[in-house]
């Protein structure tokens, strides 16, 4: 439908029919036939072509139309055998999706204290370029055996119960007071100052050496 019907959209009552007769006689891979063979027990055919493949069915009858009917019947029988093993496709296309999608879940374990980060489901069509998708962080405060996973603010008034497969691990340098679940916020001097402390060994204490000596306000 994108592709015949133009920006304005004006077009898209009279391509409507169209689209639905293509849909419906195009090959579908999870039934491994069309729509219309498995409704009709045939592929479908055009008025010419169907015409022509009447006209030799009944030919190589040498004209009898009772066999041609009695072969009629017999296509319209076989209707519900095309109808099994549409059935049968599209289940081994499902357990096919479930594999695949099953090896890409990632097991994570939770337990209760530790912090998360939420994916809001809603920044995927209206995030900024450099806006992340995940909030928080949150506290696990309880574990469902069925995979939800209750989870709380920092300040303890915004309890709610998400998916496990919404959130992951928060790791973070910066501190945290687990008694009171608030995270002590920290600014670059002192991150810098926290980061580039006189240490014991050789290699990184040329690295701090240097770094005071560019900045020596940040260490004052």
């Amino acid at each position: 439908m994108q592709k015949t019907v133009n920006r304005s959209t004006n077009n898209l009552s009279k391509n409507l029919d169209d689209a639905l007769w293509a849909y419906r006689t195009a090959y579908k891979n999870p039934m491994g036939m069309s729509s219309y063979k498995m409704v009709n027990g045939k592929a479908c055919h055009l008025p010419l072509e169907l015409e022509h493949k009447a006209y030799w069915a009944i030919k190589e009858l040498n004209f009898n139309f009772k066999l041609a009917g009695e072969k009629r019947l017999f296509d319209i029988s076989s209707l519900d055998e095309w109808r099994i093993q549409a059935y049968e496709n599209a289940m081994l296309f499902k357990e096919k999706v479930k594999r695949w999608h099953d090896k890409r879940i990632q097991k994570r374990e939770f337990n209760v204290g530790d912090y998360v980060l939420l994916y809001n489901s809603r920044l995927r069509l209206f995030a900024g370029k450099l806006l992340s998708k995940w909030e928080g962080p949150y506290v696990v405060e309880e574990v469902y055996c069925s995979g939800a996973i209750k989870i709380n603010n920092t300040k303890g008034n915004y309890p709610r119960v998400v998916n496990g497969q919404r959130i992951k691990h928060y790791i973070s340098r910066t501190p945290i007071n687990v008694e009171s679940n608030i995270i002590k916020t920290i600014t670059p001097e002192e991150y810098l100052r926290y980061i580039y402390q006189p240490v014991s060994d050789s290699e990184n204490k040329e690295v701090c050496d240097l770094v005071r000596k560019e900045s020596p306000k940040l260490f004052q």
